[in-house]
């Protein structure tokens, strides 16, 4: 059988050794608080996460560039179909989460953002992605699911930090070779990877497509020889994780907002809305492919 298992639950771990370091980047109330508004976060002294999410916004509120240290701002489910100026003005951004919007493009201007590392503009409209893009050197995470992109630029194969990018439901046939260039990615679901093209672009084993295959594989000697990797991989998760079965959402949560940052990590369990939810909450998981042990 040479595919992963087609559920809707995907395998999941979570790396907790590194606790220190992902706090200062993501969204974690013990540390810093949350906002929820901008007169509420100007009120307080540099503040560094907003939470705008559901608020009906069609334009980002005024005085948002004041607020001059933050790092997380959400945006979420709002009706924003433009890119305002005050975004850009937010230099030490390091999380944007604009999904669920009405926005038609990506603004060039986005280069302005050089701190930027998550970035979240799925289910949108989006036709295009600016070359500009290249210039976010600290990108770690591109979301673009559920859009109407027709092409992603090569200028993508320059963001080195690259690990995760999301490209499902939308009307790509093709990828740039430059694609191949992202040394770092561990994650990329691309609905179209399994086209010809799509196969000719890739090589890494780590891949997957939104059908839960992994791509680049042409032949069964190939696939079998990927497999046993991943299953060595399963084997060290296994060992040095605790697994938490269905309520990986849950202890995740625990784990990143506990002060004790030395506890075992984690994996499980959980559904693509929990994956959404977690990531919103800027809760760096990793999304691994995973062999039943009665698959051959």
């Amino acid at each position: 059988m040479n595919s992963i298992s087609s559920k809707n639950i995907l395998a999941l771990f979570l790396f907790l050794i590194i606790g220190n370091t992902l706090q200062s980047q993501s969204l974690n109330p013990l540390e810093n608080p949350v906002y929820y508004s901008v007169s509420e976060a100007l009120e307080a002294e540099q503040a560094k996460q907003l939470n705008l999410r559901d608020q009906h916004l069609f334009f980002v509120p005024n005085r948002l560039e004041q607020l001059k240290d933050l790092e997380f701002l959400n945006l979420m489910r709002n009706n924003i179909s433009k890119w305002d100026e005050e975004i850009f003005q937010l230099k030490n951004l390091k999380i944007l989460n604009l999904k669920l919007n009405s926005l038609t493009y990506i603004s060039q201007k986005i280069k302005k953002l050089p701190e930027l590392q998550i970035l979240d503009l799925s289910s949108n409209n989006i036709t295009v992605v600016p070359q500009e893009i290249k210039l976010l050197e600290n990108l770690k995470q591109f979301h673009l699911s559920l859009n109407l992109l027709t092409s992603i630029p090569p200028e993508v194969g320059k963001c080195e930090n690259l690990e995760v990018l999301e490209l499902d439901n939308n009307q790509l046939s093709y990828l740039p070779q430059a694609v191949g260039n992202l040394k770092k990615l561990k994650l990329l679901n691309c609905h179209s990877c399994n086209s010809l093209e799509v196969e000719k672009t890739l090589m890494a084993p780590s891949v997957l497509s939104s059908k839960d295959k992994i791509v680049s594989i042409s032949k069964d000697k190939k696939f079998s020889k990927i497999k046993n990797k991943i299953r060595k991989y399963q084997k060290f998760i296994k060992k040095n994780f605790n697994y938490v079965g269905d309520n990986f959402a849950r202890e995740a949560r625990s784990s990143h907002y506990s002060k004790d940052n030395k506890s075992k990590g984690i994996y499980g369990n959980a559904t693509s809305d929990e994956i959404s939810e977690l990531i919103d909450e800027g809760i760096e998981t990793e999304v691994v492919p995973w062999f039943n042990d009665n698959e051959n």
